[in-house]
C-alpha cells in the first residue's frame, strides 16, 4: 500500500460508486456474494493483482465500508440473483478476503443501470485506454452523445472521441496497446496510416521504441501516393524480317545497343547508344578507323 493512500485514508481504496437521485433512499442489503455475479458488458477487463490484494487485506480487517450496486439478473429465471451496476472490484476483493456476503444497494432497472455502470467505470483513472475506449462506445450505443458523455466522465469532447479511434485498431495494435507496449499517442500515428500498413507499424513502434513524431512520419509517407514509374521507351523493333536480322548483326558487331527508327517513304535512321567516352571512340574507330574524337566532346549519343 503506497504512502500516498494511507495518507487519503482507507475511502482512496473504495472508490465512491455514482448513486443517483433516486437511489438515495434505496436500502442497503447484505447479499450473499454467490448471489452476485460481474456484468459481462462492462467494459474494465483487467483487474491489477497488486491494488486488489491491498484491497482484499483491507476489507479482511474493516469489512466493505461501501456498497456496491447491483439490479436484479433479468436472464437468471430467479428474483434472488443479481448483476453488479459499480463495485465489482470491492466485490472481487471480498472474495479474495473469504467473505461470504457484501452489502449492496438494489437498483431498480428503471435507473439505467448500464449506463451508470459504465460511467462509475469510466470516471477512474485506472482503465487502459481500449476499456475506455469500449466503454465510450457502449454509451454512444446508449444514445449519448460525444459532449453528453464527456459532461458524464469529466473528460473533454476531444478526449472522448480520440478514444473511440482507438477501436480502428487491429486486434493486434489493440492487444499491444492493452499490454503497454505503446501508447496512446503512438496508437493514433499508427492510425494515420493506410489500414493494410498499420499493423506493420503498430509492431515497428512497439519494437523500435518509434517515437510519435517518427510514427506521424512514417505514416504520412504511407498515405501519400507514389508516383507511377515511368516506364522506359521501348525501342523500336523493325516489322521487317531482313532489318530486324541488320539490327543484331550490328549489335552483336559493336557490343552495344543499336535501333533502327525508319521513316515513311523510305529511310530512317541507326540510333547506337554508348555509355562513355572510351567506348564512342572505340565504337568511331570500328566505322572509321581514321577518325579521332576530343575529349570535350561527348554527345549521349551518335545517330548515322
Amino acid at each position: 500500500m503506497t504512502e500516498s493512500s494511507l495518507g487519503r485514508g482507507l475511502e482512496s481504496l473504495l472508490p465512491r460508486p455514482v448513486i443517483s437521485a433516486e437511489m438515495r433512499d434505496e436500502t442497503v442489503r447484505l447479499l450473499r456474494l454467490a448471489q452476485v455475479a460481474p456484468d459481462p458488458r462492462q467494459p474494465r477487463r483487467r483487474f491489477p493483482e497488486g491494488p486488489l490484494e491491498e484491497l482484499a487485506q483491507s476489507i479482511g480487517e474493516h469489512g466493505v465500508l461501501q456498497p456496491i450496486l447491483v439490479r436484479p439478473d433479468a436472464d437468471a429465471g430467479s428474483a434472488d440473483r443479481f448483476i453488479i451496476v459499480a463495485g465489482e472490484r470491492r466485490w472481487r476483493a471480498a472474495q479474495r478476503a473469504g467473505l461470504e456476503t457484501i452489502p449492496a444497494v438494489i437498483v431498480d432497472s428503471a435507473a439505467r443501470p448500464l449506463t451508470l455502470s459504465l460511467i462509475e467505470n469510466l470516471q477512474r483513472e485506472d482503465l487502459n485506454p481500449i476499456e475506455a475506449a469500449l466503454g465510450f462506445q457502449q454509451l454512444v450505443e446508449q444514445a449519448l452523445s460525444h459532449n453528453q458523455i464527456a459532461r458524464q466522465v469529466g473528460k473533454s469532447r476531444t478526449a472522448v472521441a480520440n478514444a473511440l479511434r482507438l477501436l480502428q485498431l487491429s486486434d493486434e495494435g489493440r492487444a499491444l496497446l492493452e499490454r503497454g507496449a505503446i501508447s496512446e499517442g503512438q496508437a493514433r500515428a499508427v492510425l494515420a496510416a493506410p489500414a493494410e500498413h498499420r499493423d506493420e507499424l503498430v509492431r515497428r513502434a512497439a519494437a523500435d521504441s518509434l517515437t510519435v513524431r517518427q510514427l506521424e512520419a512514417a505514416a504520412r509517407e504511407l498515405a501519400e501516393p507514389k508516383p507511377a514509374k515511368r516506364r522506359a521507351p521501348e525501342r523500336s523493333k523493325p516489322a521487317d524480317p531482313e532489318l530486324a536480322a541488320l539490327v543484331e548483326a550490328a549489335q552483336g558487331a559493336l557490343q552495344t545497343r543499336v535501333a533502327i527508327r525508319p521513316r515513311r517513304g523510305g529511310g530512317g535512321q541507326l540510333v547506337i547508344d554508348w555509355q562513355s567516352a572510351e567506348q564512342l571512340r572505340h565504337l568511331i574507330g570500328q566505322m572509321q578507323p581514321a577518325a579521332t574524337l576530343p575529349d570535350d566532346a561527348v554527345p549521349e549519343r551518335i545517330t548515322i
